[in-house]
């Protein structure tokens, strides 16, 4: 005798929904941080680390999922509302819409690397994507 649970999703409806919520959540989260990096004077890196929480809280919520592809899923995420996020804060929100900015927030990581701010900054940012992997299934 098996026993059904009719209503309950299965693992790809699962991951689906995990997606239909992760984006929207994403460029909500890159559009509050862009407009506050680009308000901001100084850069508040820890910020970073709550938008990969954010993300991951969102995956794990409505996609509740176990497997490593809600991580992977939470990671790309995390690092698209970042790299978007910076584009943002310096072409403002057209620089979200136009990829040239997206390029040039890339190559922002890496020429700063020369300073210890930028390298304490791109920690950060992995922490971000870090925690968002974590924080995006349920373990």
């Amino acid at each position: 005798m098996k026993i059904y649970n009719k209503s309950a999703l299965t693992r790809n409806q699962r991951f689906v929904k995990a997606v239909l919520y992760g984006i929207p959540a994403t460029l909500v989260i890159a559009i509050v941080l862009g407009f506050l990096l680009n308000i901001m004077p100084i850069q508040f890196e820890i910020m970073f680390l709550g938008v990969g929480y954010a993300i991951g809280y969102v995956i794990r919520t409505y996609g509740r999922g176990v497997q490593t592809r809600f991580s992977i899923l939470g990671a790309v995420l995390c690092a698209v509302a970042i790299i978007l996020a910076d584009a943002m804060a310096i072409g403002g929100i057209w620089g979200m819409l136009n990829p040239y900015l997206w390029m040039i927030s890339v190559m922002n990581y890496f020429s700063s690397l020369t300073s210890l701010w930028g390298i304490l900054g791109l920690v950060f940012r992995i922490g971000a994507v870090a925690t968002a992997y974590e924080q995006s299934r349920i373990v």
